[in-house]
């Protein structure tokens, strides 16, 4: 999987379209859903706001081209609360260092680090009651600290 340019996969203000019953496009990447999801019938034919889908599922599974050099997964606290509580996260293949952890008011961000080369990456975000996956953009180049942009 190759990107066309720009970053790859999406965020709550993207649109998802709808190919098969638990399997949508975004922007160069495609996503899976934990469970089946049917859009609402206003949305039946044509993309979906990705948040209708984040919200009705416990796990999301984002494929991004392997040629992405950074992951960003994007999360929003349900209640509020210290630490990761029920998150997880898993990456296949095996080929992300970190996360470095950024924090505005009630997002986190993490930041994986692509070390070595895959095809796709797919990268797996669950969380039954304490987190909404709020996006999963690959980029192609290093980003700045994300404290020099926010700090």
């Amino acid at each position: 999987m190759r990107r066309t340019t720009g970053p790859a996969g999406w965020d709550l203000r993207s649109t998802l379209l709808p190919v098969a019953s638990g399997t949508l496009l975004a922007a160069d990447a495609v996503v899976l859903t934990g469970t089946p999801f049917r859009p609402p019938a206003r949305y039946r034919g044509g993309e979906v706001p990705a948040v209708l889908v984040t919200t009705t599922q416990p796990r999301l599974t984002t494929v991004l081209p392997g040629d992405c050099r950074e992951v960003l997964v994007h999360l929003d606290r349900r209640e509020p609360g210290a630490g990761l509580g029920d998150l997880r996260i898993v990456c296949t293949p095996d080929v992300l260092d970190g996360p470095d952890l950024f924090t505005t008011h009630n997002r986190i961000t993490l930041r994986y680090r692509v070390r070595g080369k895959a095809d796709q990456i797919s990268v797996t975000v669950g969380s039954a009651a304490d987190w909404y996956l709020a996006g999963v953009v690959g980029v192609d180049a290093v980003l700045p600290s994300l404290e020099e942009n926010h700090g």
